[in-house]
This record gives structure tokens, C-alpha cells and sequence, in this order.
């Protein structure tokens, strides 16, 4: 019985998402509208959409709440709804994919939002990698130092490039991720 208290709004959701993935008749955009969570996830960020106020609001994020960042604050005016469906990066920047419901013209429409990549040099903010990482805008020595430690201990926070230099972790740390980290770090990013 506890059980059943616990899941079944989610067992409510899973149900209706599978009536919907079995009616031909209906849009994929309609079949997202059923789970509000990340439909993507890129280098530790993920995208999706937010519920706030009962509007859906695409949304950008790396994890937790306090990094939500609702894009929908950057489309013109007009747009009642609008939904994040995928997102990649060149290295430079973020692109994150998805699609609004705009009112002005009473359709969907593709959109497209372009952001300046995190500096992953700024990896700590006191140089102690058992506290965890806290990024403080700012690329110092405690960067430096929490980035040696992790990469001593083979610890996945420090992966950070695959060898490609766009910044793509590949569960392996080793020399790539060195020299990618020393690069921004001497850079400043």
C-alpha cells in the first residue's frame, strides 16, 4: 500500500506516456508534454523543460536546482510555452535545440538557444577536492590544485576532454585531460 502511495503519480505518467506512444495520431511534442524531466544530457548539463506557474519553460541545468537556468526568459515576446529537446556543443559554445509555442502566430516553432561554455579551468573555489567542486567564476590556483588531485586519483570530475579539445569527458582520465585543463588554465579561459 505504501508502495503504491509513493509511485503512483510516476506509474500515472508512465501509463499515459505509453497510451500516447501508442496512438499513431499523436505528435511527439504531445508525448513530451507527459514527464517533465531532462530529455538530453551534454558534458554534465542537462535540458528539458520546468512547470513553473503551470507554464512549461525549456530549461538548462548541470544537476541541481540551484543551476536551472529557464531559457524561455530569453525568447521575444509571444511565446507561451516552449520545451529544450536537445543540446550539443562545438568546444565554444552550448546550442540547445527545442521548440515554442508561439501566440503571436498560433504555431510551433523551431528554436535555437547559443551560450558561451562554462571555463572548465574554474573547477574549485578552495582548492580542497575532498569539499567537492564549486566553480567561483574565476580560474586561480585552487583550480590548479584541485584539478592535480583529482587527476592523481583518477577521478572522473577531472575529465575533461577526450582528446579532440571541444571539451568532451570520455570516462578516462589521462593526459588529454591534462593538457586541455592546463591550456585553459594558463589561458584563463
Amino acid at each position: 500500500q505504501l508502495r503504491t502511495l509513493l509511485l503512483a503519480p510516476e506509474q500515472t505518467q508512465l501509463d499515459e506516456l505509453r497510451e500516447r506512444l501508442d496512438n499513431r495520431s499523436i505528435e511527439p511534442r504531445d508525448v513530451s508534454r507527459v514527464l517533465p524531466e531532462a530529455f538530453a544530457i551534454r558534458g554534465g548539463q542537462q535540458v528539458g523543460y520546468a512547470i513553473v506557474g503551470g507554464v512549461y519553460r525549456a530549461s538548462l541545468w548541470t544537476g541541481t536546482a540551484a543551476s536551472w537556468v529557464d531559457l524561455s526568459a530569453y525568447l521575444p515576446a509571444g511565446f507561451t510555452r516552449s520545451y529544450a529537446l536537445g543540446i550539443s556543443s562545438d568546444g565554444v559554445n552550448t546550442y540547445i535545440t527545442g521548440y515554442g509555442v508561439n501566440a503571436l502566430t498560433n504555431r510551433d516553432q523551431a528554436l535555437l538557444w547559443t551560450r558561451p561554455l562554462p571555463c572548465l579551468a574554474d573547477l574549485d573555489n578552495d582548492g580542497d577536492f575532498a569539499n567537492g567542486l564549486t566553480r567561483d567564476g574565476a580560474v586561480t590556483i585552487e583550480d590548479l590544485l584541485s584539478f592535480l588531485v583529482g587527476f592523481e586519483a583518477s577521478n572522473v570530475l577531472v575529465d575533461l576532454d577526450n582528446g579532440t579539445s571541444t571539451g568532451t569527458p570520455d570516462n578516462a582520465v589521462d593526459i588529454n585531460d591534462l593538457l586541455f585543463f592546463l591550456a585553459r588554465f594558463e589561458a584563463g579561459c
